[in-house]
């Protein structure tokens, strides 16, 4: 029978977001995350600025499909190198997660460190984390300090888009064309999208993207095992709570620092929770609570759960065999990569015989075999190149030589002659040199097919 009961419409799928105004608060895991920051996200704003010999330090050239880092040209053939590089990522993840849990997200995100300076610019400019509150209930209030923390939101979002731009587009000539209003339109869309992603994500989104957008927080857990870092409150030394003046409970007296200074809004007392990101800022102000009313500091704190459980935290504890064995697996193969990178060929040769010119006869009766040879410029500086040829009985046309551009690559036709012999197929040894740096490389090998004659015409 139908309900009779009229419909909620009031009713809705989706949670309307609760606004998260963290407190500030000082103490070591937060100086230690600004340091973090201000090294790793320091170099990205440095790094399109550096110059060695003229070229940049780090640079990807979409347009010409080249990737220049630390004066060491990439090109697409060298996808090899991206491959091993995307797996050691991958098994470094897996290692730093297993140890550490979260800890990347708590102090070298970058939507972490973007946040916590969009809030510290919010703070400075609104007022404390209960003025802000007030504020946010007038919904329909755009008062002159909201205009002016999103203004600098915004100018910090255009100096992270110029700064990641830059990796892809000259900073040397982004800036100038960017305040003459001559940027190129497809550099321009990019400086505009990235600009408002920021601003979105730092300063609208903030901890939803940690809790629903980042897919590091869903496969986390799989990851965990007791004896990973995770931020923890100790249930045994802080139960039952009760307040400073009772002194009947436990260490904890409940004054929910630890949940007003979350960025993410948990409350750490209740377990361990996905939304935790690992930062310590709640360890920073229990200890600032117990520390003022003479307790010890030992209610939240980084532990696993091997140690919450009483047995020792030491580092025999990360010694177990999912990390060694991950250890091994990065050692192995980041010294397959440095081996790789240092020893690569930076000149790039093939040769291959034509397919549609098999041959052709000459008044002297010679036989002329056509290749191509394709060669690439890997290095940063110009080269000069020859081709000698080893077969007795063979000689090349002319004297092949090409000069290279860095990162420029070619192709060419080699033309190959004998005289008359037994029809059949003969190995040729084909020696390219470095004229610029006199030097001989590795030999490139093909074959010549004298064909068999029934009636020979010049």
């Amino acid at each position: 029978m139908p309900s009779t009961n009229p419909p909620d419409n009031d009713f809705s799928l989706y949670e309307k977001r609760k606004a998260i105004f963290p407190k500030s608060v000082s103490g070591k895991r937060k100086t230690i995350r600004r340091y973090v920051g201000f090294l790793v996200y320091g170099l990205l704003f440095l790094i399109p600025w550096i110059r060695i010999d003229g070229e940049p330090l780090v640079f990807i050239d979409i347009a010409q499909r080249e990737l220049t880092f630390f004066n060491m040209l990439f090109m697409p053939q060298d996808v090899f190198y991206l491959a091993i590089f995307l797996i050691l990522a991958a098994f470094a993840l897996f290692l730093f997660t297993t140890v550490a849990g979260r800890l990347w997200c708590g102090f070298v995100c970058p939507q972490t460190i973007w946040t916590a300076i969009f809030l510290f610019v919010e703070e400075k400019i609104q007022g404390s984390s209960l003025q802000r509150k007030r504020e946010n209930k007038q919904e329909k209030r755009f008062t002159l300090k909201k205009l002016l923390t999103h203004s600098i939101w915004v100018i910090i979002s255009l100096a992270t888009a110029l700064s990641f731009v830059g990796f892809f587009y000259s900073i040397y000539d982004l800036i100038p064309e960017l305040l003459t209003f001559q940027l190129p339109l497809a550099v321009a869309f990019w400086v505009a999208l990235f600009t408002w992603l920021t601003y979105v994500d730092a300063g609208l989104l903030r901890e939803q993207v940690c809790i629903h957008m980042c897919p590091y927080a869903k496969f986390q857990s799989v990851m965990y095992d007791e004896d990973t870092l995770i931020v923890a409150y100790n249930e045994t030394n802080g139960e039952p709570r009760g307040s400073l003046k009772s002194n009947t409970g436990g260490g904890c007296i409940d004054c929910s620092l630890c949940v007003q200074v979350c960025p993410t809004g948990i409350d750490i007392r209740d377990g361990m929770q996905l939304d935790c990101i690992n930062c310590g800022l709640c360890i920073d102000a229990c200890d600032h609570v117990m520390t003022s009313i003479g307790r010890e500091n030992n209610l939240i704190s980084f532990s696993t759960l091997n140690n919450l459980a009483g047995k020792p935290l030491n580092w025999a504890s990360f010694l177990r065999p999912k990390t060694i064995a991950y250890s091994l697996i990065l050692v192995i193969m980041t010294s397959v990569l440095s081996w790789k990178v240092l020893n690569r060929d930076l000149i790039e040769a093939s040769i291959v015989r034509e397919r549609d010119r098999m041959h052709r006869f000459n008044i002297k009766g010679e036989v002329s075999n056509f290749y191509i040879i394709k060669l690439t410029n890997k290095s940063e500086s110009a080269k000069h190149l020859s081709l000698s040829l080893e077969g007795e009985g063979f000689r090349l046309v002319g004297q092949p030589s090409w000069h290279l551009l860095p990162g420029e690559n070619i192709e060419a036709q080699v033309i190959v002659m004998s005289a008359e012999k037994p029809a059949g197929s003969y190995p040729l040894t084909f020696d390219l040199h470095d004229q610029t740096e006199s030097l001989d490389l590795a030999p490139l090998e093909s074959r010549y097919l004298y064909p068999v004659l029934k009636n020979k015409k010049p």
